[in-house]
């Protein structure tokens, strides 16, 4: 996806649905023990993305699924996550591995809820994760011309949930 400008933002709440909400975003899957594709790779280039209110852009593997979750790759200016929003690539719903995520921008500011928000569906996290159970965790790469801001709560995080290794946080 390339743009001038990109902004991710909200949520749909509906209990016929499993889990009960649907986030906007982008989102790559690889679904189901019976999955014998790698997942696909998300790239997105902009002068600005804001992702919050929920929003995401994601690839993971879900219900059981082996394999590796798609990487992760954004380019822009400006980043700004907010309220609920990430970027992640997890395994921690299947059996393989965590996709990785590589930034490269001039400035990002991550801002998180600053206290606990029982409004959002989603977990009570506003940042950049990787996350694996059984396989390896993926590794997130920042590059920053500027400033990076963290505050309210915001987070990089890559971590295990099972037996697998977690992953790695690299900052420049």
């Amino acid at each position: 996806i390339s743009a001038g400008s990109i902004f991710i933002s909200g949520f749909l709440l509906d209990a016929k649905l499993t889990p009960p909400y649907k986030l906007s975003g982008i989102d790559a899957r690889v679904v189901g023990s019976e999955a014998t594709a790698r997942g696909v790779n998300s790239t997105v280039a902009a002068d600005s993305l804001k992702i919050a209110d929920g929003g995401v852009i994601r690839t993971n593997l879900f219900h059981a699924a082996p394999g590796t979750a798609g990487n992760i790759k954004i380019e822009a200016d400006v980043i700004e996550i907010a309220t609920g929003g990430q970027i992640y690539a997890t395994s921690f719903r299947g059996t393989g591995n965590s996709g990785d995520i590589t930034i490269g921008a001039n400035s990002m500011t991550i801002s998180g809820f600053g206290r606990s928000s029982s409004t959002y569906p989603v977990p009570d996290f506003t940042g950049l994760s990787t996350t694996t159970n059984a396989g390896r965790g993926g590794t997130i790469n920042v590059a920053l011309a500027d400033d990076l801001s963290l505050r309210s709560r915001g987070g990089i995080s890559a971590e295990t949930r099972g037996i697998g290794l977690g992953g790695a946080i690299n900052i420049e």
